[in-house]
């Protein structure tokens, strides 16, 4: 039995306990939150969540655990997209999409006490979703450093924690006008992939130099679409060297084979509206359509829908 945990949006977010039983979903909870939950991260038998700021709910970082739903950390006006744990599990980086704020947070300490906060300044070229900073993606990196991607400044800033303080160490820049979105990382092998929201591409980076080096791309859409369509959830099944992205407009989920450095071979799998992220395990692909209003359930080698759920913008999907 496989245990996973679901994020949602709508009128009533919260996290969805659910389990694949015999090729079904099968419901078994579902938390209530008072904000939008924009992502998840199991540690120390907590649930950790980021959430939206929203009217008159908190955005910020808060856990559930055994007796529930426990309070967000209210940071006044800001609200996270996506963290990471620090490399000796002692901080929570967490990044603001909407205010481009970078902070971190002690474990150690029963309310979350912030430990810094940092603000990436500047601007790219697409005149409505790069006039300023949105950090939509944080990683923890095998050499102990964060990595935060910067979807608003075309860039990938790379950090350094020293007793929970950020300490800048340089940046990637990639294509003007792409829009970085998250990365996933080749475990063991000098490789990482960026996925671009607005361009729908994804880059092959070599990882060997300190900010790494872009080697080539290739469009996550297939040749003859024309319509418009955003890249959305990067994943790494590393098992057979397949590497799986989301994409909201033309919806579906590609899969590429990684051999020789190149990605080749696209298979387009059909989704429900918005697939705003994807989740890989065992055999099976899961893809949490938010639009939709669903969480599909794919046997990923066939690409054959066996089962679905309906839930309320479902938005990140991780294993419990």
């Amino acid at each position: 039995m496989v245990k996973l945990l679901c994020g949602c949006y709508g009128k009533q977010p919260g996290v969805a306990f659910l389990s694949i039983e015999n090729n079904k979903l099968v419901l078994t909870d579902f938390v209530l939150t008072k904000s939008a939950v924009t992502h998840l991260l199991v540690h120390d038998n907590k649930i950790y969540a980021t959430a939206k700021h929203s009217g008159e709910n908190p955005g910020g970082v808060g856990y559930l655990n055994q007796n529930g739903w426990q309070d967000f950390l209210v940071t006044p006006g800001v609200d996270y997209a996506h963290f990471d744990l620090s490399s000796d599990s002692r901080y929570l980086i967490a990044g603001s999409f909407h205010q481009g704020i970078l902070s971190s947070f002690d474990l150690l300490t029963p309310e979350l006490k912030l430990r810094d906060t940092l603000q990436h300044q500047g601007h790219s070229i697409h005149p409505t979703r790069q006039q300023s900073s949105h950090i939509h993606f944080v990683k923890r990196l095998e050499d102990k450093r964060i990595a935060a991607v910067d979807l608003g400044l075309d860039a990938i800033f790379f950090y350094r924690l020293n007793q929970g303080r950020l300490d800048y160490q340089g940046q990637m820049t990639l294509s003007a006008g792409s829009g970085p979105r998250q990365v996933a990382l080749f475990e063991g092998q000098p490789l990482a992939f960026v996925a671009h929201e607005i361009n729908n591409t994804i880059t092959i980076c070599d990882t060997r130099k300190p900010f790494w080096t872009a080697m080539s791309s290739v469009s996550s859409l297939p040749d003859d679409f024309t319509g418009d369509s955003s890249l959305a959830a990067i994943k790494w099944q590393e098992r057979e060297g397949e590497l799986y992205v989301s994409n909201r407009g033309y919806d579906s989920v590609v899969c590429y084979r990684f051999d020789d450095n190149q990605l080749s071979n696209p298979r387009f799998i059909t989704t429900a509206a918005q697939p705003r992220d994807i989740f890989v395990i065992e055999d099976y692909l899961l893809a949490a359509c938010q639009s939709g209003g669903v969480l599909q359930l794919f046997e990923r080698h066939s690409g054959k829908l066996l089962d679905h759920l309906s839930l309320q913008e479902p938005v990140v999907i991780i294993a419990a």
